[in-house]
């Protein structure tokens, strides 16, 4: 699922489909493969009609799994303007989760890359994480040079006091 990876052989793509139907046949609350699933077509094509079912799904069975969210949060960033409300609400709250675990350098890398559009937003999110993480994460995001944005409660960064 990372970005910038060309685009898969449409054999391999055929098969590993097939694989993650299996196994969800398996193991139908497996938020992963719900992920995976969602995630493949959008591999195969750019126009790809995009199930944001599947999505839903995944966030309805791994809400809290942050070596899911990871993965499963840029990529919902990357789609946000298309999301329905209720997945691009979730979303945000996703990244505040990453924030309030104190995973500080991997949100602040989806922050610059797939949250960049709607940075403010992702931030304005954090109001209800407690102080000392929006402070740190504050400091992280100075120390990688994102200014112009504002974290609720914390004063401005990106200013050198």
């Amino acid at each position: 699922m990372a970005a910038g990876r060309s685009k898969p052989d449409a054999a391999v793509v055929g098969e590993l489909a097939n694989s993650i139907d299996a196994m969800l046949s398996d193991n139908p609350t497996n938020a992963f493969l719900w992920l995976t699933k969602f995630w493949l077509p959008i591999q195969q094509s750019d126009n790809a009609a995009v199930d944001f079912n599947l999505l839903r799904t995944s966030y309805l069975l791994g809400p809290n799994e942050v070596w899911i969210a990871l993965r499963r949060n840029p990529l919902a960033l990357s789609l946000f303007a298309q999301m329905p409300d209720d997945l691009a609400s979730r979303s945000i709250v996703e990244f505040a989760g990453l924030v309030r675990s104190g995973l500080y350098s991997d949100a602040a890398s989806i922050l610059a890359g797939p949250g960049l559009p709607i940075g403010q937003r992702l931030l304005d999110g954090l109001a209800r994480v407690d102080e000392v993480s929006r402070y740190r994460f504050a400091r992280v995001l100075e120390a990688n040079d994102v200014q112009g944005l504002t974290i609720p409660g914390i004063k401005e960064f990106g200013v050198k006091e």
